[in-house]
């Protein structure tokens, strides 16, 4: 962890065995932190004590994607397994788990107003999760390439959700399935992508 205005590191978090690959803070006002690693571990961290308050260790592949719940309650992963989980922290408890054979799970996005989730892969689609019945709600057409990146936009609709694969940032209503627009950045790659 760094203090920017001071530019020297505060804590620093000591416990994958590989690189960390993903990192999700905890928004809420907490002190806690998510890793993810190359060593197929997810760690849930107290950012003052420097250490780590639990270990995830139940993906076989390098973890690319962890977000903390909008309640702070949860804790999704995704990983190189095609696996999507979804965590208890003060249990420790797996509530969910898919798996997707022969596919990476390549990022993850809670949706900010209502208990669903998005995932992205390289199967190259979307899925939408409803996370009280803990089942599916839609899947996008395949895109070009690899779902890289998701984002609700929150302040349009709770359904809006952009997806960018390779070149593409796709805008989809998730809850009916709709493609709403499209953006093309050729030939140019999508490294990121926010909603401000």
């Amino acid at each position: 962890m760094w203090d920017i205005a001071k530019r020297t590191d505060t804590v620093k978090l000591l416990g994958h065995q590989a690189r960390v690959t993903c990192l999700s803070y905890d928004m809420a006002g907490s002190t806690t932190l998510l890793t993810g690693s190359e060593d197929t571990r997810v760690k849930y961290w107290d950012v003052r004590s420097g250490k780590a308050i639990n270990t995830f260790k139940e993906h076989s592949g390098k973890v690319n994607s962890v977000q903390f719940s909008p309640d702070s309650r949860w804790a999704a992963s995704g990983a190189d397994d095609g696996s999507l989980k979804i965590w208890e922290l003060s249990s420790g408890k797996v509530l969910f788990n898919v798996a997707f054979p022969q596919q990476a799970v390549t990022c993850i996005q809670y949706n900010p107003l209502s208990l669903a989730l998005a995932n992205g892969s390289t199967d190259r689609t979307v899925k939408y999760w409803d996370l009280e019945k803990f089942e599916s709600i839609s899947a996008t057409t395949q895109d070009s390439s690899a779902i890289t990146h998701l984002a609700f936009d929150p302040d349009r609709s709770p359904d809006i959700l952009f997806a960018a694969s390779g070149e593409n940032i796709k805008l989809w209503n998730i809850e009916n399935n709709k493609l709403l627009d499209q953006l093309s950045i050729i030939p140019k790659q999508i490294s990121d992508l926010k909603v401000a």
